[in-house]
């Protein structure tokens, strides 16, 4: 999803009003404008009222906030396939792959959330300018990648997802075989839960 940080804090504001008051035609008009918060805002009240149709409309627009947010309805409905299929549309790189398999995961859907997870945490360590760029946007990691380097910071991240939806999900056998292997987040989570469970 992009981000709100590009509309000026009046424009989100605006959008946080029409939204708290239902004023849906004027949010509609903001979003297609083209102002993120109004088009974040508008997802969410379409999703709240279980507006599929248009949130598929705007999907195919490519609003990646209608898109995120239609695929909680659908899956609200039932319709996990056709969640995925609609996050897969917006899956474009490896922030939001993780975001997916997260989304995956808490659908259970975890051996598809694995699957995707495990080749950004076994990838090799490279220097890549259009990852540094992108990890940028994200709180907490910027002072992290200028000292380690974006294709670090991407290997942590995902290697922590994965260790953590391992251990959440009792696949203990393969968390000990990440370990054994030298991965340093599957080493920290056995042992948190090793600690934790004597």
């Amino acid at each position: 999803a992009s981000s709100a940080s590009t509309d000026s804090l009046p424009a989100v504001k605006l959008a946080s009003l029409l939204a708290k008051y239902d004023r849906i035609d004027e949010l509609r008009a903001c979003a297609d404008a083209g102002e993120e918060h109004a088009k974040q805002q508008l997802a969410n009240v379409l999703a709240k009222r279980g507006d599929a149709k248009e949130l598929r409309a705007r999907a195919e627009a490519d609003d990646s906030h209608a898109a995120e947010q239609l695929a909680n309805v659908l899956a609200e409905q039932g319709h996990i396939d056709d969640a995925i299929v609609v996050l897969r549309s917006i899956t474009q790189d490896w922030v939001s792959s993780v975001g997916l398999a997260e989304w995956l995961a808490r659908h259970d859907r975890v051996d598809l959330a694995l699957a995707i997870l495990r080749p950004y945490a076994d990838a090799p360590v490279r220097d890549d300018a259009r990852l540094a760029k992108r990890l940028d946007g994200l709180r907490g990691l910027v002072g992290l990648q200028n000292r380690v380097g974006p294709d670090r910071v991407l290997k942590a991240w995902a290697s922590a997802e994965l260790a953590d939806m391992l251990l959440e999900n009792g696949r203990i056998d393969e968390l000990e075989v990440r370990a054994d292997a030298g991965d340093n987040q599957s080493q920290q989570r056995l042992a948190d839960a090793l600690a934790k469970h004597g």
